[in-house]
């Protein structure tokens, strides 16, 4: 799908901020979410639409900011694609119109190269004045931070441990995905291990149907990527692919495996089972145990019902979650989700249900 180019939009912003009189990126997105609370301005991307490297992708940018600034050209709005389109020169014409003296006088034309502000980048050197040194990052999809709501809240994690000393085992962790303030994701990861508690937080993104999040920890110079198939509601089960280097592993060999992660509430833990618990004061801890498992199924069901499923349902879980973390990939490729993470949902909702093909995953009523 192609779109217009914005001509000048850093030029353009920095201007309507000064005559407006906003300081910063983040007193315009509250301004902006008042016209449009699902406006698609972030203050997170705004740094780099300021310094020329990239500009907005969501048309609702352009229209937001031109419902904001309320500008006319003979006697009609001026539209989001016009604002998008026109030149600095036109803008700023329209901005004197409705503002007068309110216009500042002494504004950079970009159209002089010698004096129009560049971004950080390309002052370092002619090697970085290419289009392919800017780099883009998830946060510049415009569906980024688009996650459903029912996704956030806590997770009991079950994964293939990576260590050449735990191979026979199965990895138990804690996932925590909230909603920041700022409206972006973030996701806490904790793995019990025999050194001590890692840590790891990143940021969370959702990638049309997946949601991806690269989590970090510092302090162990560590990097795990975890990237989920999006479920419909309730979103009982999270299945993905989690990849990196095992933390105890000498020779940091890349490695990579199947993650399943279970709604707390489904498991009826009453840590956190209670609605009345805002997703923010979760802390960790709500899945006391060991960290690893023998990888068996009964060792995996004895684990669900001391979390607080049923034994039955327990077992039930159990008997898909191990086949689901241990079966081999079709020619070498992994891949998450299909019948044994809907036969696991199943088990949880007590329900039945149809199955999407083309999503492998299990559309409810509801949804």
């Amino acid at each position: 799908m192609s779109r217009a180019n914005s001509v000048a939009f850093a030029q353009k912003l920095g201007l309507l901020m000064r005559v407006l009189g906003i300081v910063t990126h983040k007193q315009l997105y509250i301004r902006l979410k008042e016209i449009n609370p699902g406006t698609g301005y972030r203050p997170e991307l705004a740094y780099k639409w300021a310094n020329g490297v990239a500009s907005p992708r969501d048309p609702s940018v352009y229209d937001d900011l031109a419902t904001l600034v309320d500008l006319n050209d003979g006697g009609y709005p001026v539209s989001g694609s016009v604002l998008r389109a026109c030149s600095y020169q036109t803008f700023h014409g329209f901005l004197v119109a409705q503002y007068g003296t309110k216009v500042p006088k002494d504004e950079v034309e970009p159209s002089n190269p010698a004096s129009t502000r560049q971004p950080t980048a390309e002052r370092r050197g002619p090697e970085h004045d290419k289009p392919e040194d800017q780099i883009e990052t998830p946060s510049d999809i415009g569906s980024a931070n688009t996650l459903p709501a029912y996704i956030a809240g806590a997770y009991f994690v079950l994964s293939n441990a990576w260590s050449t000393l735990q191979r026979r085992y199965v990895l138990c962790g804690e996932l925590i995905i909230r909603a920041r303030a700022d409206g972006t994701w973030m996701a806490s990861y904790l793995e019990r291990l025999p050194g001590g508690d890692l840590i790891m937080t990143g940021q969370i993104f959702r990638i049309g149907r997946s949601l991806q999040v690269t989590l970090v920890n510092t302090a162990f110079e560590n990097v795990l990527a975890m990237t989920f198939l999006l479920p419909h509601a309730p979103g009982a089960v999270l299945s993905g692919i989690m990849s990196g280097t095992a933390l105890h592993d000498t020779d940091m060999r890349p490695s990579a495996g199947r993650v399943l992660c279970i709604g707390m509430p489904y498991l009826k833990s009453a840590s956190v089972a209670d609605t009345a618990t805002p997703n923010d004061r979760i802390g960790f801890g709500f899945a006391p145990g060991p960290a690893y498992l023998e990888g068996t199924t009964t060792a995996i069901a004895n684990r669900l019902e001391v979390m607080g499923l049923d034994r039955e349902l327990a077992l039930l879980a159990a008997s898909d979650v191990l086949p689901f973390l241990t079966e081999d990939g079709e020619a070498g490729v992994i891949q998450a989700g299909g019948g044994r993470t809907d036969a696991i949902t199943r088990v949880l909702l007590q329900v039945g249900g149809r199955t999407d093909e083309e999503n492998v995953t299990t559309i409810y009523p509801w949804s």
